[in-house]
């Protein structure tokens, strides 16, 4: 198997992670090559190389956005993606039930299938969980700028905070769903892979991911306390959908704005693309390897 290890994805290279690695898939009479992500390194084409060099499987070791580099990857091939999760919040290795632990998940490996499940798709770039448009865009790059003026992790986190919330920015949007135009002014859009849980304390988690649908959660125009008072309901656990949000599904969702270039986030990662967005779904485009007794996906 052909790994690429993303320590900065929260794993502590001091701790010898590579070799921990390689060791603990040799157990499994697996052996592996650990190819470390620099920053810079064009993931994708790495994966394809190793692809067309013929590497039986690919294991994606780090955060939401390293899969989503391994998985722009090997999009279309039959060459599946198994997932070490060594990031923070790890969406599709909760979805497909991949242990947390990494010695759980490298274990699990010996006891896996491999199913087939959908991509997202925007002007070219996918997603495996979300594509987000709006108030958490403008949150980064303030993080970003803040972080880049020298200030603390947490201070720069505060800061853009606080500058979103007191700038309340909203985006005049037209949306193209089967030829029939939808006119909304929203802070926030989430177009999700498959449809996304918004309810209680287990937000963002999917129950299938092969429906080949994508489901659009548009933000109702809120006022700043507003914001406030949904940000203490979904720490709470009480935030309802239906009172913020509209929502619907389709196949492919054709977004337009005045603005040329458009901050989206890409399972976290943030770009600026070219309008307008083109969406669509992308059933069955990648193979992943989960646990046998996975539950997430039926095939």
């Amino acid at each position: 198997m052909q790994v690429f290890l993303n320590i900065d994805s929260g794993w502590d290279d001091g701790s010898g992670c590579a070799r921990q690695l390689t060791g603990q898939m040799e157990e499994l009479g697996v052996p592996a090559h650990i190819q470390r992500v620099e920053k810079g390194m064009d993931i994708g084409a790495a994966v394809r190389q190793a692809v067309d060099e013929g590497c039986g499987a690919v294991v994606a070791a780090g955060g939401d956005g390293t899969l989503n580099a391994v998985a722009s990857g090997l999009r279309g091939s039959d060459v599946p993606m198994a997932i070490v999760p060594i990031g923070t919040l790890n969406h599709l290795a909760r979805d497909l039930s991949v242990p947390l632990d990494v010695d759980d998940a490298i274990a699990s490996l010996a006891h896996s299938r491999v199913l087939r499940i959908d991509l997202g798709e925007v002007n070219g770039r996918v997603f495996l969980n979300n594509s987000i448009i709006g108030l958490y865009p403008a949150y980064s790059f303030a993080r970003q700028h803040y972080h880049r003026q020298g200030r603390a992790k947490w201070l720069a986190i505060l800061s853009a905070i606080l500058t979103v919330f007191r700038f309340n920015p909203s985006l005049k949007v037209k949306l193209v769903v089967d030829g029939q135009e939808i006119i909304r002014r929203t802070p926030y859009m989430l177009i999700a892979n498959n449809e996304h849980r918004m309810e209680g304390y287990d937000l963002g988690s999917r129950d299938r991911l092969d429906r080949g649908l994508l489901w659009v959660y548009i933000m109702r125009r809120l006022s700043r306390w507003g914001l406030v008072r949904l940000a203490f309901s979904i720490l709470f656990g009480r935030f309802r959908k239906q009172e913020d949000f509209e929502t619907f599904s389709a196949t492919s969702v054709r977004i337009e704005t005045r603005r040329k270039r458009l901050a989206v986030a890409l399972d976290g990662d943030v770009t600026r693309l070219r309008t307008p967005l083109h969406y669509q779904s992308l059933p069955g485009a990648l193979n992943v390897i989960a646990p046998a007794a996975a539950e997430a996906v039926s095939v």
